[in-house]
């Protein structure tokens, strides 16, 4: 490997960074996203909101809820605010019609359920892979031999759209398998599928879960605490982990063929599998702690993936409002495994293939999808508990499978991840320009990588336990200030903190 002077590698990995934080902005259109990690939410509307919120009367607080959902919402949006109303809307008037058909006629009820998932659906489909079918349409005319070419609309997605349509999904069926009674409030509806902290990134919050807090909550100091606390670890997880695996994962996965060797390529994949964890359920964490604070609890969305041991329990830990929907949506829907094996392995492949496309409109999800797919199955066969090697050899099986899903995950294309993949096992193409490991794995990485690892894991939970309550609660205010100073720090610095979820 030729070697590279010092000052040439941080000028090139300085340009690669940057590169990347261009094509990466939390602008769009011109127009400022509401993102929880900038400094207009931190700094402006976070404090405003909360102020008001435990100011007003407990009466007029869901009207507060709504109309700052929505500001938040326009802010980053502007006009394609219709297309969240235009949802509201139609669910709350789908949900009336099951509710009033579902004890007389089951097949208006069942007709009503059907047209509203289509509904939700059309919406996603339009805004999110009207664009990957029409490509898709014309590769086939193509092979056909056909010259005559489908028009391609690409189209900005709305932000949010894959969660407030599976939450409209999850809302009918609900009314429609009696397991929750449709709100006749349009109010009382739009305040639940609008509600800030959960709209743009999860978790999935079904009806169910907070159906008795939208009509009677009180908010007690310790859910203020716990919700602040919350929040706080959320907020670092993304600005001070993920966000610094993000700069070295998108500088590596940009690299170009002959640039790649195996020891980069491993590193650029270990960031991004720290980075998406931190980032995703750091927003979960931000997520859930805002909710607490106003007197909702939302469901836990992760719990500890990393600490699996066989890709079943990952997808218990992973997402988990995502695993569940689609568990109790589609996988049950689809019979289940109660239709003999065959059929069984089939529906599991039909969810984690639609897992991966709820993702994004890309062969890339889907195939990432069904690499999951692919191993529950193998799992179900063989199951894994009954495998004769001890547990930590089980956890590195896990972990591999999972990064190498990630590396599907991430690449924009087939090609970069078959580059990835290449490089990684060292089948690449590096040449003598190859970049060496010290160029990405500064003394920050490093340390963030480490600290990424340990606390990927249940660390917190278990010094909860071990720790007595009055060392516990002053150390941890202490902790929290130090972590808030160092979050500020870098928001107001104006970090590269990119925004996973334009993507999904």
């Amino acid at each position: 490997m030729k070697s590279v002077p010092a000052l040439e590698i941080d000028d090139r990995h300085t340009r690669l960074t940057r590169e990347v934080q261009l094509g990466k902005s939390t602008f769009d259109n011109g127009r400022l996203t509401m993102v929880f990690s900038s400094y207009n939410f931190l700094f402006i509307f976070f404090p405003l909101f909360f102020l008001a919120y435990y100011l007003l009367d407990p009466r007029y607080r869901n009207l507060l809820i709504l109309l700052v959902s929505l500001l938040f919402y326009s802010i980053g949006e502007g006009e394609r605010i219709v297309i969240l109303l235009v949802s509201i809307v139609g669910n709350f008037s789908f949900g009336i019609l099951i509710k009033r058909f579902v004890n007389q006629s089951k097949k208006i009820a069942l007709f009503a359920l059907i047209t509203g998932i289509a509904f939700n659906l059309g919406l996603l489909g339009y805004f999110k892979y009207i664009g990957f079918v029409g490509e898709n349409a014309n590769r086939v005319l193509h092979m056909l031999g056909i010259e005559h070419m489908l028009p391609v609309l690409h189209i900005a997605l709305p932000l949010g759209i894959s969660f407030f349509a599976f939450q409209g999904i999850s809302y009918l069926m609900d009314i429609y398998r009696g397991t929750i009674q449709a709100t006749s409030s349009l109010f009382v509806f739009a305040t639940y599928k609008a509600m800030f902290p959960q709209l743009i990134a999860g978790p999935i919050v079904r009806y169910a879960d907070i159906a008795d807090d939208m009509a009677d909550r009180r908010v007690k100091a310790d859910d203020v605490f716990e919700g602040i606390g919350r929040f706080i670890r959320g907020l670092a997880k993304k600005v001070l982990i993920a966000d610094t695996m993000a700069a070295t994962a998108d500088a590596i996965f940009s690299l170009p063929h002959g640039e790649l060797g195996w020891s980069v390529a491993w590193l650029g994949v270990i960031a991004y599998t720290l980075q998406i964890y931190f980032d995703f359920s750091g927003y979960s964490d931000m997520a859930i702690g805002m909710g607490r604070m106003t007197g909702f609890k939302y469901p836990e969305n992760f719990n500890h993936p990393y600490a699996a041991r066989s890709i079943g329990d990952f997808w218990r830990r992973w997402h988990m409002t995502l695993s569940s929907w689609f568990r109790d949506y589609v996988y049950f829907s689809l019979g289940g495994n109660r239709r003999g094996a065959g059929r069984t392995y089939v529906n599991l492949l039909i969810v984690f293939a639609l897992t991966g496309l709820w993702h994004g409109a890309s062969w890339t999800f889907v195939i990432w999808g069904l690499w999951h797919g692919l191993f529950m199955l193998i799992e179900r066969r063989f199951n894994p508990e009954t495998w004769p090697i001890p547990n930590a050899l089980r956890h590195v099986y896990v972990m591999f499978v999972v990064m190498i899903g990630w590396t599907l995950f991430r690449a924009d294309s087939a090609d970069v991840a078959t580059h990835m993949l290449k490089a990684m096992f060292g089948f690449g193409e590096a040449s003598t320009l190859a970049w060496p490991i010290a160029a990405f794995a500064n003394a920050l990485v490093v340390g963030t990588l480490i600290v990424g690892v340990i606390f990927s894991m249940p660390v917190y939970e278990k010094v909860k336990k071990l720790v007595p309550v009055s060392v516990l609660v002053p150390s941890s205010v202490v902790i929290a200030a130090i972590l808030v100073f160092a979050c500020s720090l870098k928001v107001l610095s104006g970090s590269y903190s990119p925004f996973l979820y334009f993507r999904f």
